[in-house]
């Protein structure tokens, strides 16, 4: 049986976080898995294959997966690839059989956070569950990092992104100003803008702005839009 101190952390972990989805083509599994889940306090959402989750992903929030591996029409892994392909980054908790190594770590190349083999014991449940939802935490709060270092970048001009661009890859300012055929004053005009947009005190906290947003070049190229 899992520790009251596992029971309690995942409970806590999933007060107000999110719900556990139950993906597994065996009934009896998703009945079980459900029980447990509700000893925990915790929301379940049954689905009795991939197929159902996948049809049903744009409606549902945030959540930790537990995911059968051994499932037809996708199996465990073609739910893995679909999330990816999507950009649906919940923590995933491959559920394989005894002994299933190569199924496991094909899961884990695929973005599974972690796994589980069957028999699934009540502590293993417990405490992996724990660490799903503080890893559901993480990522969701990096999201919001993200998505508010994105508003902020929307309010730069193309030229200005193109600098700040530059300013990440750490070129000088005559560097940039020859690559973008303006002057250096007008390189430094750019950097005085986009520092006051964004609200930073300096261009090291602007370039900190745009790599949380995702904003890393792996080219550096003279956008068509500096010619307007």
């Amino acid at each position: 049986m899992a520790s009251r101190a596992q029971i309690e952390g995942a409970r806590v972990q999933a007060d107000g976080l999110g719900t556990i989805y139950v993906i597994d083509d065996d009934g009896e599994v998703r009945t079980a898995l459900s029980f447990l889940l509700r000893s925990m306090n915790a929301h379940s959402w049954p689905f009795a294959g991939g197929r159902d989750f996948l049809d049903g992903l744009d409606g549902l929030s945030p959540g930790l997966v537990l995911l059968d591996m051994r499932m037809p029409d996708p199996d465990g892994l073609g739910v893995l690839r679909e999330l990816r392909r999507r950009n649906i980054d919940w923590p995933v908790i491959a559920i394989t059989g005894h002994g299933d190594v190569k199924l496991a770590v094909n899961a884990m190349k695929l973005g599974a956070f972690d796994f589980l083999e069957k028999p699934i014991e009540d502590e293993d449940l417990g405490s992996v569950l724990e660490r799903g939802f503080a890893e559901l935490c993480r990522r969701r709060a990096a999201r919001e990092r993200m998505d508010a270092a994105r508003s902020r970048l929307d309010t730069l001009t193309a030229r200005e992104i193109f600098v700040l661009k530059a300013i990440v890859e750490g070129k000088a300012n005559k560097e940039i100003a020859s690559a973008a055929d303006i002057s250096v004053r007008t390189v430094e005009m750019h950097r005085q803008n986009l520092i006051k947009k964004l609200g930073v005190r300096n261009t090291a906290e602007a370039a900190a702005c745009a790599v949380e947003a995702g904003l890393v070049a792996s080219e550096y190229e003279r956008p068509a839009e500096l010619d307007d």
